[in-house]
């Protein structure tokens, strides 16, 4: 959970940042994201084909309601600052390239799979 949380802070935080109005939204919606396009990249690594079409959709509804529970009502960013703070500039810029880049590798693993598979019927 320390690795969600983190990640989830650091979205909250660059959303916060430019000023959005509600940074915990899209904290919550990109977490929960993640966690399902991860759901999916383990599914096309044990080549497993989902029983139906929207096999997925409940997944995504049921792991966002328990993002807005853990982190709408007992999220602190005083606790996850103080955690965070001491971190150095480097060390801070790495982890959200790491961030960023789960985030977007997470999401080309199905997308690659799915074009290789369908469209060019390599796999």
């Amino acid at each position: 959970m320390v690795l969600f949380d983190y990640f989830y802070y650091r979205i909250y935080s660059f959303f916060k940042s430019m000023g959005d109005s509600i940074p915990e939204w899209k904290g919550i919606l990109l977490l929960s994201l993640m966690q399902c396009l991860t759901v999916m990249d383990v599914t096309v690594f044990v080549d497993y084909t989902p029983p139906f079409k929207w096999f997925f959709l409940p997944l995504l509804v049921f792991v966002g309601a328990v993002n807005w529970s853990r982190y709408q009502h007992r999220f602190d960013p005083e606790k996850f600052g103080a955690r965070w703070k001491d971190e150095s500039s480097f060390k801070r810029g790495m982890k959200g390239l790491v961030v960023w880049g789960y985030l977007i590798i997470s999401f080309l693993i199905p997308v690659v799979y799915g074009y290789l598979k369908h469209n060019v019927k390599v796999m």
